[in-house]
């Protein structure tokens, strides 16, 4: 009889262990499902901003064609017109502050894009 109720009484204390266990582990399991959560939304925002980075990249390459177009058509005219003090300078500057800036901002889309393929 002694035996079966330290038994009894052994058995109660592992169930007792075993229900702290499980109640021990149920905050981390929401913690568990709210990184995960957390992380599903990190790769969506992070797959929307390579798209639109991708797009942003695309409009610029296009307004830089058409500003590399219009500053060789000007300075072709410029040159047609023969020397006209000042303006074909200013348009040659113009020409070189585009293609700066063009670059710049090339060079700034690809160290986003670059920031975004590391994550």
């Amino acid at each position: 009889a002694a035996e079966a109720a330290e038994a009894a009484r052994a058995e109660a204390e592992a169930a007792e262990r075993a229900d702290r266990a499980v109640a021990e582990r149920r905050p981390l399991q929401a913690a568990v499902a709210e990184g995960e959560e957390a992380a599903a939304e990190g790769r969506v925002a992070r797959a929307a901003l390579a798209s639109e980075l991708e797009l942003a990249d695309s409009h610029l390459e296009e307004a830089h064609r058409a500003a590399q177009a219009w500053c060789s058509q000007a300075c072709s005219l410029g040159s047609q017109l023969g020397p006209l003090p000042g303006k074909l300078s200013a348009l040659e500057a113009a020409l070189a502050a585009e293609q700066r800036r063009s670059a710049q901002l090339s060079s700034s889309l690809d160290t986003a894009r670059d920031s975004t393929r590391r994550e």
